[in-house]
């Protein structure tokens, strides 16, 4: 065998004679031993036929590569992008995941879903407004959690024509429809949901929540939210409507008889559950009271005396209540998510109802008439309440930011030092980054506190 092109060993030859004789030859031309004999010495002529070494470069084959002929692996399957409307309802569903308004877990949505499910955002039918509704919540919480690098305002717009569609097609379903059903009422909520969220002025959700949400329900009645799914709505629509009551002193339908009583009948007479009531029945006596108090400028006070000794002692059973509703708090945790709201919404209620009477109290010194009010180190005590329950909620629970704006609203009218008014503003700041109309109730109190 002639050695291979990487053979580094010495390249030697015999002549005839030595190779003949199996002797060693010193490869020279005389040989050394052919000289020495005397005889003529001859070496065989190179080989003119020379073997080829083939290389092979081709790729290696393993049992894990290696395949018969004419046979190639199927090639992996690529996921498909998520389409805009997959992508924001994901958000959508994050978003709710992040809004408590009860605090406990949504189990609203299910009824939700399935009611989204008869139509989509591209649907003809007047149903899609709860579809394109969804869609702008999921979009808007998109855009509030990161704008995309490449489209910075991507989310926005695709966030306000849903909305613009939405409010369309909900127009239409309100035309057709005999009477308000779920999906409807589903649509307004979330709505006004992104108008807070958009709104800076919270005027557009005070629209939906009077206009729409609240004539809703009126029209619907308590007899008809105590079977599903209009009661899973209820529930979480409630606090709300008890704070639109609150910040614009406007009385609500939660405080009639029959409502308080079908309330009652639906067997959520839980402490979370009577604050709210508490709450609304505060509302409605604010109202009544304020009327009052205008008519004093025109009628004589012998005339109004019944009427404003009435409201004074409506005003001390709330009191009492309010002060049985703590010392039945007082035995269970307070560290719940529904507690914690509930503890809020007690302490700004308190505060709420002193206001009632101790803003305008010259008019009750002037009937002599005792009214209900606290003094200033129980109003500094439910104050600091409002402030580190507010903050622990904010910090450690899903309840939405957007239900502390009453507490702090009314937290933020009896703060007259500045530590205090920072940490009303600390906060407000908080549920502005969430939802921007907490920059009005921030504009709001910085006017009262200049005003002073």
């Amino acid at each position: 065998m002639p050695p291979g092109p990487f053979d580094r060993r010495t390249r030697r030859s015999r002549c005839t004679r030595c190779a003949q004789s199996h002797t060693k030859c010193s490869g020279r031309h005389p040989c050394t031993r052919c000289q020495a004999r005397g005889i003529i010495c001859v070496f065989p002529s190179p080989s003119s036929a020379t073997d080829t070494i083939v290389l092979h470069t081709g790729r290696h084959l393993t049992p894990a590569t290696f395949g018969l002929p004419g046979h190639k692996p199927p090639l992996p399957r690529m996921p498909s992008p998520a389409s805009p409307e997959e992508t924001f309802l994901r958000y959508f569903d994050t978003f709710i995941q992040r809004n408590s308004f009860t605090g406990s877990g949504p189990s609203f949505l299910a009824d939700v879903q399935s009611l989204a499910k008869t139509s989509g955002p591209s649907s003809s039918s007047s149903g899609a407004h709860l579809m394109n509704a969804m869609l702008a919540l999921g979009a808007m919480q998109a855009h509030a959690l990161g704008p995309s690098p490449e489209r910075p305002r991507a989310a926005l717009h695709f966030a306000l024509d849903a909305y613009a569609r939405s409010i369309s097609d909900l127009r239409a379903a309100v035309a057709e429809a005999p009477a308000p059903h779920a999906a409807i009422l589903w649509s307004t909520f979330f709505l006004g949901l992104f108008e807070l969220m958009q709104d800076p002025s919270g005027q557009r959700w005070l629209q939906h929540m009077v206009f729409g949400t609240s004539r809703a329900l009126t029209a619907i009645g308590p007899v008809g939210i105590r079977s599903d799914p209009l009661r899973n709505f209820f529930v979480q629509v409630r606090a709300f409507e008890v704070c639109r009551s609150i910040i614009f002193n406007d009385a609500s339908f939660l405080a009639t008889p029959e409502w308080v009583e079908a309330i009652r009948g639906m067997g959520d007479s839980h402490l979370p559950e009577q604050v709210l009531e508490i709450v609304a029945s505060c509302a409605d006596l604010r109202a009544r009271t304020e009327t009052m108090i205008d008519a004093l400028e025109t009628t004589p006070i012998a005339l109004v005396l019944p009427l404003a000794q009435s409201l004074a002692l409506e005003g001390f059973q709330l009191r009492a209540v309010l002060n049985d509703w703590a010392a039945a708090a007082s035995l269970v945790p307070h560290r719940t998510p529904e507690m914690l709201l509930a503890t809020t919404f007690h302490a700004a209620a308190s505060i709420y109802l002193s206001g009632n009477f101790d803003y305008e109290v010259h008019h009750w010194l002037e009937m002599g008439i005792d009214v209900p009010v606290l003094s200033n180190t129980d109003i500094a005590t439910y104050f600091n309440t409002i402030i580190q329950s507010t903050r622990l909620a904010l910090k450690t629970t899903s309840l939405s930011a957007v239900l502390f704006l009453f507490p702090l609203r009314v937290a933020g009218a009896r703060a007259y030092t500045t530590s205090q008014q920072d940490a009303v503003i600390g906060l407000l700041e908080e549920v502005k980054r969430r939802f921007i109309v907490g920059d009005a109730f921030l504009g709001d109190l910085k006017q009262l506190w200049a005003s002073r």
